[in-house]
């Protein structure tokens, strides 16, 4: 689980939250547009004491307290729903799911509310409840003294009908809110639970020191002087930084041999690996490339070196060590190519021993950091074994893409045979700095 940064969270994921929230309120919309209008009308009913006075004498208060609880009580009855419903032809279920009766406190006032899904209905409940309920109550008090009934009048009309419709903009307003906020919480719960390398402070969490970071290339990767063209100039400074940071391990730890690698492939490594020995010799150390990635080599591929004799070739007896130093385009920088023949190729010919040989060639024949460009640990062997030789390891990973556990079970890997993990890169970085025009 990583560190989440609101504000760099919006910035990353907001396109995906308006799409989130923008699917689900079209259909929102579409299903309230679905469902039927409501219509609704309510009228105020007053309570007497008979047909013709209301309750006022004040020792009557708790009759008429009585009698208005009464009649709220009866006005939603089965009696008189049945009633109704006989007399407007409206079902009975229709009725009493939209029949309400409310006591006004403090008064004899009783406010009664219909609603349903057609305007007919509720106007006919309306005009015709007064009348049905007037009539339930004769009957109940046909032999009950006049002075003891209990009497309803209309205290006010039956109120226009009012829509409430579920697709006015209240409603989708709302939801235009919880899905936006819904769509963040997505969006950070993924990034929440997101292990990949975000910047070097993810890298810390497991130890693993920062050297820096290496942007992306505009224009061909197998540009060989893509480094120095303008639009890159932001990755050449961030990669100037990292060439400080080895040079500064170089000068300190004396670490001579460096093996470059990852934890799967297309994550940069080759291209950092390229790059970095052709800014390292611009300082005017003697620079030597190794391409020991012998299924994919991008170092011979690049200095257009493929087909001529290399690394594999040395081990295996075929090639001296004059033969497979190749003077590169840059000054300071030779470039040792992978084989002549990549199916010939044998993983057992690599052996710690040789390689600690070959790499006292090169310090010998004057070369001040030799780099090697390897395979992916996490698919092949060989970088566990030419690390045993070197004098360290650096780690690529690429933003975004690389998880934790990998960089994790890679380190891993690397310690249990005695690698030397100088530290790790972060590739495809974005620079946000601005740099200074001359």
């Amino acid at each position: 689980m990583t560190e989440v940064n609101v504000f760099s969270l919006l910035k990353k994921g907001w396109w995906f939250i308006i799409l989130f929230a923008g699917i689900l309120l079209f259909i929102t919309s579409q299903l309230l547009a679905a469902i039927p209008a409501k219509y609704k009308s309510s009228q105020k009913v007053f309570v007497t004491s008979n047909q013709n006075s209301a309750l006022a004498n004040v020792y009557d208060a708790p009759y008429a307290d009585r009698a208005v609880k009464t009649i709220t009580v009866l006005a939603t009855s089965d009696q008189i729903i049945k009633m109704l419903s006989e007399k407007t032809e409206v079902g009975t279920a229709k009725i009493s799911s939209g029949l309400k009766a409310q006591n006004i406190a403090g008064t004899q006032i009783i406010e009664i509310s219909f609603s349903g899904d057609s305007i007919d209905d509720v106007q006919n409940i309306a005009q015709n409840f007064i009348g049905v309920i007037s009539s339930y109550l004769n009957t109940l008090q046909k032999d009950t003294d006049q002075k003891n009934q209990i009497g309803v009048s209309v205290a006010e009309d039956p109120s226009d009908i009012e829509t409430a419709s579920y697709n006015n903009w209240q409603y989708l307003l709302a939801a235009l809110l919880a899905f936006l906020f819904f769509g963040f919480l997505i969006i950070y719960l993924i990034n929440y639970f997101d292990d990949s390398i975000q910047s070097g402070n993810t890298l810390e969490k497991i130890d693993i020191n920062y050297l820096g970071d290496f942007g992306s290339l505009k224009g061909s990767a197998n540009d060989l002087f893509a480094i120095n063209n303008q639009k890159n100039r932001s990755s050449l400074e961030m990669l100037r930084e990292v060439r400080t940071n080895i040079s500064f391990i170089d000068e300190h730890k004396g670490v001579k041999s460096i093996v470059i690698t990852s934890s799967k492939p297309r994550e940069g490594k080759s291209l950092f690996a390229t790059n970095i020995a052709i800014l390292l010799a611009e300082t005017g150390k003697k620079v030597a490339l190794v391409d020991a990635d012998f299924r994919s080599p991008f170092a011979s591929k690049i200095f257009k070196l493929v087909g001529k004799k290399g690394l594999f070739n040395f081990f295996s007896g075929q090639a001296s060590y004059n033969e497979v130093l190749n003077e590169s385009q840059y000054n300071n920088l030779w470039v040792i190519p992978a084989t002549d023949d990549r199916k010939s190729v044998n993983s057992d010919t690599l052996q710690v021993e040789k390689i600690k040989e070959f790499i006292q060639k090169l310090i010998q024949g004057g070369f001040d950091i030799i780099l090697f460009d390897s395979p992916p640990i996490g698919l092949v062997t060989d970088p566990a074994i030419i690390s045993q030789a070197a004098d360290g390891v650096i780690l690529v990973c690429q933003t975004e893409r690389t998880k934790l556990h990998e960089i994790s079970r890679v380190k891993n890997l690397l310690l249990k045979v005695g690698a030397n993990i100088i530290g790790a890169v972060i590739t495809k970085s974005k620079d946000n700095r601005k740099l200074y025009n001359y």
